[in-house]
């Protein structure tokens, strides 16, 4: 009797297992855009994969935009928009903290939209080289996840969003004479990788 219960036993738990591997619904949510506010002002949590929709309030008549910060790891902007019934969604691929604000009214409408959970992991820069050409240098670099980097030379810099893998940044138009390259990254929720350094030369 015991060898024929182990079957429906069996299936149990393989079910069981099932539910418990099973991802999480998404759980999509709403922002209200009022003159001049958003509702919550405070932060919004979502998990990767959900959308954020932000809906212009009932008697809200003022222009307003949700414009995303500038360097962060996913970017956003509704334009100008106005009136009751107008809308803006955005889904949001990348766990990370990104802060938002309205064009407009900057001082009064900011906040902020919490994707996932801080791993507390700094992004890693590796296989870091800098190679010139005439008076452009080429940065290249590997890099572990998706981030900000950062790189700069004397009074040039540049930032751009790269996803893991190899990448390179260009500096163009520098002075002849040595210089000392400074590589950094930083991820969705502003974890700072080590900061990498390489001497090179132009000219």
């Amino acid at each position: 009797m015991v060898p024929a219960m182990r079957f429906p036993l069996a299936l149990i738990l393989s079910v069981a297992g099932l539910a418990v591997a099973a991802p999480a619904l998404a759980a999509d949510s709403t922002v209200g855009v009022g003159d001049d506010f958003y509702d919550p002002s405070a932060t919004t949590s979502v998990n990767p994969g959900d959308t954020v929709t932000w809906d212009w309030q009932s008697g809200s008549i003022n222009d307003h935009t949700v414009t995303s910060n500038s360097r962060q790891i996913d970017r956003f902007d509704s334009g100008i928009m106005s009136g009751s019934g107008a809308s803006f969604a955005h889904t949001f691929k990348y766990a990370g903290r990104f802060r938002y604000f309205c064009e407009i009214h900057p001082d009064s409408m900011r906040s902020t939209v919490t994707v996932g959970t801080d791993d507390d992991v700094a992004p890693k820069l590796t296989r870091a080289r800098v190679r010139v050409k005439g008076r452009t240098a080429k940065f290249s670099f590997k890099l572990s996840e998706r981030s900000v980097v950062t790189v700069k030379a004397g009074t040039k810099k540049a930032s751009k969003v790269f996803g893991a893998g190899r990448h390179a940044i260009r500096l163009k138009r520098l002075k002849v004479k040595r210089y000392r390259g400074v590589f950094s990254a930083k991820d969705g929720f502003g974890n700072k990788s080590t900061t990498v350094r390489k001497r090179f030369r132009v000219g």
